[in-house]
């Protein structure tokens, strides 16, 4: 019989070295979802500690022996414009103003709903990341596909210029994906990396997709993708597809360049490389990677689409959703056994509010409601309005597990009309099916009235249809017809996903972490962007 190679030894060693790692966070956290209430006067307890030795936390008078009374009574519910002035003194400061602790570094959100946001990162607020990363590693190595090369491509935070730092040179993000899992976990993982992180020193998006590119492109091997938006994954296959010849020229050469860098690769056999013009030629996706079994991307809300785009592509692997995160906090990870996601019950205390202003916590939730979404994650931002809605899809372990439902402020309203996001994602679903992205951007102009401007990347819609489709909407309706609203117009665009991605990166977004949303809410941005696409 013939001995198993040194790979395969260093594969099984490392699985059972992380199953066993993993292993007393998942025992501890299937005895959390056993017992929701008390699992969460725990958390509330930690978080409370922590806040109180805030300024934010003395400023509303908490003490560290509070209760959930005392809690919710003494500190306002708030979103991220309350806190914006004690997270400008955090950074201005670098005191426990916010944080019971040092910042480790400051996290910027991706924007495409609003500005850029930074949150800061101490290390209890670090560990919950970390903490929520190794119960869903431990999760899949469990009861996921087996794997055999444990080649991966995981992009914790999309791709952003490195260097960036406050004024007291705290770190805007983290210089390598490995610091989210950090220590010989952290370590252990890297060595199966595809992409090393040392691509994140190539400061222009194109570049970087091109590197990305080549060093998949050269890895036959590869197993896992673990990205945020799905649209990065397919972005990266268009690259590879228009861009086949340089690319293939790169694997042959075993390095790929940006400007005066140079990343060498895995070094590609002959016959890869007649695989590899082949396939790309056909767009054979399973071809190019014949042994990638499982995909980890955003799969709710607005990322369902392009997600399903991407399990069409690739048949054989498991597409697995990423469960419900925020830069401001993890809210529930999938859990293969539940089939359905899970909170993080032991990590981050909730809150929810109903429809009818109650606030309710987890335990006292109602099967199918739907809630806004109010975190309190140990060592984050303190009862903070996630924006989201959620709604409780059944139960686990006696743990209510949750689904996005949307967002709570999902409106554009330009003349009264308030057009909902959810009612507008429907109408496009149902006149865009050859469409992967798409949104319905708000354009008002200075001498003229304001209208609606679809924008997709491919397939077909008359202006007419989408009118008509919209007017479904009786607000919207009633300013047609009295001309307060323009008749819409349609645009198609083969690089409109892309295009969409540089204009927030552009205003500080991280570019592959841009949600594409199906309505742009914010005029503003909706006139930038107009502008941008020439809409």
């Amino acid at each position: 019989m013939r001995a198993p190679s040194a790979r395969r030894v260093l594969l099984e060693a490392s699985r059972i070295a992380a199953i066993l790692a993993t292993s007393m966070a998942r025992r501890g956290f299937l005895r959390s979802l056993t017992s929701p209430l008390g699992a969460q006067n725990g958390v509330l307890s930690r978080a409370v500690k922590g806040l109180s030795a805030t300024r934010y936390g003395a400023h509303h008078g908490l003490l560290a022996s509070d209760g959930y009374a005392e809690f919710a009574a003494k500190l306002p519910i708030a979103d991220y414009d309350d806190l914006a002035p004690w997270i400008e003194r955090q950074a201005r400061t670098e005191d426990r103003v916010l944080v019971p602790g040092p910042v480790r570094f400051y996290e910027r959100t991706s924007g495409s709903s609003g500005g850029a946001k930074d949150v800061p990162y101490g290390d209890a607020f670090w560990k919950t990341f970390q903490h929520a990363f190794s119960l869903w590693l431990g999760d899949l190595l469990l009861h996921g596909p087996r794997l055999e090369t444990g080649r991966s491509w995981i992009s914790v935070s999309p791709w952003t210029s490195p260097g960036a730092s406050t004024a007291l040179g705290v770190r805007v993000g983290l210089d390598d994906d490995g610091e989210y899992v950090r220590g010989w976990l952290g370590a252990l993982l890297r060595l199966f990396w595809t992409v090393p992180s040392s691509v994140r020193a190539v400061s222009d998006p194109g570049d970087y997709k091109l590197v990305v590119a080549a060093h998949l492109l050269a890895d036959e091997d590869l197993e896992i993708v673990s990205i945020w938006n799905p649209t990065l994954f397919l972005l990266l296959l268009d690259t590879m597809s228009a861009r086949s010849a340089e690319l293939l020229s790169s694997v042959a050469r075993g390095e790929a360049r940006a400007g005066a860098l140079r990343f060498p690769l895995r070094r590609a056999s002959a016959r890869r490389l007649e695989i590899l013009r082949g396939a790309l030629a056909a767009r054979d996706w399973p071809s190019v990677w014949p042994r990638l079994k499982w995909i980890s991307c955003w799969d709710m809300g607005e990322a369902a689409r392009p997600a399903a785009a991407l399990a069409k592509l690739f048949p054989g692997a498991l597409l697995q959703g990423k469960g419900h995160l925020a830069t401001e906090s993890v809210v529930t990870l999938p859990w293969i056994g539940a089939n359905a996601c899970v909170p993080l019950v032991d990590a981050v205390f909730f809150e929810f509010e109903g429809a009818d202003g109650r606030v309710r916590r987890l335990h006292e939730l109602e099967e199918r409601a739907e809630y806004a979404l109010i975190v309190t994650p140990e060592g984050g931002f303190a009862r903070y309005r996630l924006g989201d809605r959620v709604r409780v899809s059944g139960r686990f372990l006696g743990t209510p597990t949750l689904e996005l439902a949307g967002r709570c402020d999902d409106v554009s309203d330009l003349v009264g009309e308030k057009l909902d996001a959810s009612f507008v994602s429907a109408a496009l679903n149902e006149l865009c099916a050859g469409s992967a992205f798409r949104t319905l951007v708000p354009v008002q102009e200075a001498d003229r009235p304001g209208r609606y401007a679809l924008v997709l990347d491919h397939g077909a819609c008359s202006a007419e249809d989408l009118d008509a489709a919209l007017r479904r909407s009786p607000l919207y309706a009633h300013a047609r017809a009295l001309g307060q609203l323009d008749a819409p117009t349609v645009s198609v665009r083969l690089d409109a996903a892309e295009r969409f991605g540089r204009f927030y990166a552009d205003r500080g977004a991280r570019w592959g972490g841009v949600k594409a949303a199906s309505l742009v809410r914010d005029p503003e941005q909706g006139r930038a962007l107009a502008r941008s696409l020439g809409l």
